[in-house]
Order: structure tokens, then C-alpha cells, then sequence
């Protein structure tokens, strides 16, 4: 017949039992391929807590290389937590990658590693919708830390992706906008007014797809250009008064709708003393 693993593991939990034969016991579960995702999280936990690298290595190369046998009863998520907390931080980028958890992944070469660059990197190969959450949940950080690759790869999800390209997904801007105007003045706020006026002159071109709030856009970018001339008041008044008359004609071309909202761009500009 057979006994089950968790009477074995019980008695070994509720007696004296020898740990170093439990976990002989758990590490012959893995090979005959009868062992549970709970199992594998336990021996990792025995390994990490003997400090025995060598044999958590195996395990984790073992677990890789037999995915397609292990996919289904292993809980990866769980083995990347075990790992992370014993700081082992390869190891669980290695399950990560193997199993499929991209959301895993990305988390620790942001929290683990600070690898700002190589998360950039890792959302490039990924559909584009993904690429979007993730930035979307670390852009404050990639902003901070990476702003001027970050901006660009905004820029690539937010405008059409050449065609034949497989992934015809663009992401809306206006999404982004919260990032870029809650990180205080700096580069930041430029890339952001240089996003704004790119994405919409490719919209110009290629039309809005469905989804994109361009009126948000418009507005984002009106606000960086009154910004701007405020700053600027006191060594000569306005400066940009024609780049803001520009956007707003293009926005509003003769015979269509505007692409903003015009109560919202009247009041602002009256605020802003752009009478004109």
C-alpha cells in the first residue's frame, strides 16, 4: 500500500524525530515526483533553516529543469516567498521564470534587486497590456530612478505599434498622467510635456483608438504649458502663449469636435491670464 506523506511528516513534527532524515525523506518525494507544492515549501524552509545552500541549489535546478512535471502540483508563488526570505533572491527569479510568475518576477528586480534597468528590459519582451500594469504599479519608481527609459517605453505603448507587429494593444496616457504630476517639479514634468505633445501629434496622424482619452492628454499638457509661463512671468511675461494657442487649435480643427473639453481649457486660461 501506501502511507501518506503528511502521516510521516506528523510524526516527525510531533516527536524527536532525526530533521536531517526528514528532510532525506521530503528530498526523495521530489525525485519520485510524488511530492506537493506544500512538500517542496517545506523543504526549502528545512534547507534554508540548516543553511545548506548546496542542496537548496539542487533543489531549485531541479524544480526548473523538471517544470513540466512539477507545473502542476508546485506552488511557485509560495517557493519564490520562502526564497525571498532567506535571500535567495537568483533562486527565486530562477522559479519565477521557469513557472511563468511575471508579476513575481518583476517584483523582485524591483524590490530585490533595484534593477530599474532590467525591469525596463524584462517588460520589452512581454505583451504590451502587461508591460502597461507594471509600469502602471512601479512607474513612480521607474520614474524616479530610470526616468528618461521609462518615458520612452510610455511612449511605445502609447502610440501604435508598427503594423504586423502582432500586439496591436495601445495604452492610454491619461493612465500616466497621475505619475508624472505627482512627482514634483523636475525632468520629470518635461519628459512628461514632451510625452503629451508626441502621442498627441501621433494621434493626429493615426487617429485615437478607441479607449484613449484624449481629452485628458490636451489638459495635461495645457496645465505643463501654463506652468511653465508662470514661472516664467517675472523675466518678461508670457512665453509660451503661441504653443498653447498651437494645441488648442489643433485639438479643435475646423468642422470637427474638439478634442478637449473647451469649458475646462476657458477657465483655465482666464485663470492663467491667457486672454487671447
Amino acid at each position: 500500500g501506501f502511507f501518506e506523506p503528511s502521516q510521516v511528516i506528523k510524526i516527525f513534527l510531533q516527536g524527536s524525530g532525526d530533521v536531517s532524515q526528514l528532510r532525506r525523506y521530503l528530498t526523495e518525494l521530489v525525485n519520485r515526483d510524488l511530492a506537493t507544492g506544500t512538500h517542496i515549501s517545506i523543504l526549502m524552509q528545512m534547507y534554508l533553516d540548516a543553511n545548506k545552500s548546496s542542496q537548496n541549489d539542487e533543489l531549485v535546478n531541479q524544480l526548473c529543469l523538471r517544470r513540466g512535471k512539477l507545473a502542476a502540483s508546485l506552488d511557485a508563488a509560495t517557493a519564490i516567498k520562502v526564497l525571498r526570505r532567506g535571500g535567495f533572491v537568483q533562486h527565486a527569479l530562477d522559479i519565477a521564470e521557469s513557472y511563468d510568475k511575471d508579476d513575481e518576477y518583476v517584483s523582485i528586480l524591483m524590490d530585490d534587486r533595484l534593477a530599474y534597468d532590467e525591469v525596463l528590459d524584462y517588460l520589452k519582451t512581454r505583451p504590451r497590456v502587461f508591460a502597461e500594469a507594471q509600469l502602471l504599479r512601479h512607474g513612480a519608481e521607474l520614474i524616479k530612478n530610470a526616468g528618461s527609459a521609462t518615458t520612452r517605453m510610455v511612449m511605445e505603448l502609447c502610440t501604435s505599434p508598427k503594423p504586423g507587429s502582432g500586439d496591436e494593444y495601445v495604452a492610454d496616457l491619461a493612465r500616466f498622467a497621475p505619475l508624472y504630476v505627482n512627482c514634483g517639479k523636475g525632468p520629470q514634468t518635461q519628459d512628461f510635456r514632451h510625452l503629451c505633445e508626441q502621442v498627441i501629434l501621433s494621434q493626429k496622424e493615426a487617429g485615437a483608438p478607441p479607449g484613449v482619452s484624449a481629452n485628458i492628454i490636451y489638459h495635461s499638457l495645457l496645465d505643463a504649458y501654463l506652468r511653465d509661463d508662470q514661472e516664467h512671468d517675472a523675466a518678461g511675461g508670457p512665453i509660451v502663449g503661441d504653443a498653447v494657442v498651437d494645441l488648442l487649435c489643433r485639438g479643435w480643427p475646423p468642422g470637427h469636435e474638439p478634442s478637449y473639453d473647451p469649458d475646462v481649457v476657458l477657465t483655465r486660461c482666464a485663470t492663467h491670464g491667457h486672454l487671447r
